[in-house]
């Protein structure tokens, strides 16, 4: 039985983004979040606006069994199978999000909120196809002005005339959006937020006194590109680092996942979406 309805699809389409409410169980949440108090050293606000927390919002926790329960969860797998129309594929091994309340007087948590797009949407343009699919986990209910995500629905389906109103300057990813309609996105906890690579998007202000937490996963088919980095990819997962590399070589300076290695259990799914194994053949 498919997880989206025909108005799903009709929506994305469209739209260039979909939430997908109730998705993953409230019990993998709370584990993935209270893996994340174990990463920074508890739950208590008076650790915030310290490392390990970063001001723009990220949390450099990558390989967490907490998070590969959720890129394993089957229904997960089923919606980006459907959404991309192919059952052979990688999930990302990206990081969490646990963005802070804006703090006055603090010139690096003032963060105004942003959107852009992570890829030159020129060459997608140019190319003629959305250029895949990205996603958010929520982990904490986010409503308006929360920091939460937001977009510029159905931007996708013009950009050439949106690049044609761009400085010469324009880089491809951050543009000039007056006169755009930005739409903030609320969510629940447990909702998924699956959108086009083409569609603009970003984080709205958090003018609010809680955090914004939640968990960046997306699926892909399978390029001869991605497949070179099979064996990469095993690795940082075998040792428990993450794809952004900081002084130390791994995104978290001080090696936390590393150092504890907790232990993941890797389904046929799992392993198959890392990598460690291929998929059948149809």
């Amino acid at each position: 039985m498919a997880r989206l309805s025909e108005a799903d699809h009709k929506f994305f389409d469209e739209q260039g983004y979909l939430v997908v409410r109730g998705l993953i169980p409230k019990a993998m949440c709370d584990a993935l979040v209270d893996g994340m108090h174990d990463f920074v050293g508890g739950d208590d606000r008076s650790l915030w606006y310290k490392p390990p927390f970063k001001d723009w919002g990220g949390l450099e926790m990558y390989q967490h069994p907490a998070m590969w329960a959720i890129r394993q969860y089957p229904p997960m797998y089923e919606v980006f199978s459907e959404l991309l129309g192919g059952r052979k594929l990688w999930v990302s091994l990206d990081r969490c999000s646990y963005k802070l309340p804006n703090r006055p007087g603090d010139a690096k948590y003032a963060h105004e909120g942003f959107t852009h797009w992570d890829v030159d949407i020129r060459k997608v343009a140019a190319d003629g196809h959305d250029g895949g699919v990205q996603g958010f986990v929520a982990l904490s209910d986010v409503g308006e002005d929360g920091g939460g995500f937001q977009c510029v629905p159905g931007i996708h389906r013009r950009l050439a005339a949106f690049i044609k109103k761009q400085r010469e300057d324009f880089n491809g990813q951050d543009g000039n959006f007056e006169g755009e309609s930005i739409k903030q996105i609320p969510v629940k906890a447990g909702d998924v937020i699956i959108w086009k690579t083409s569609l603009a998007h970003g984080n709205a202000e958090n003018k609010k006194d809680r955090a914004r937490i939640g968990f960046y996963v997306l699926m892909c088919r399978i390029t001869d590109e991605l497949r070179e980095t099979r064996d990469r990819r095993i690795k940082q997962f075998v040792e428990r680092v993450g794809l952004t590399m900081g002084a130390s070589g791994e995104g978290d300076d001080r090696g936390w996942e590393r150092k504890r290695m907790l232990p993941v259990e890797l389904t046929e799914l799992g392993k198959r979406l890392l990598g460690m194994e291929d998929w059948p053949e149809d």
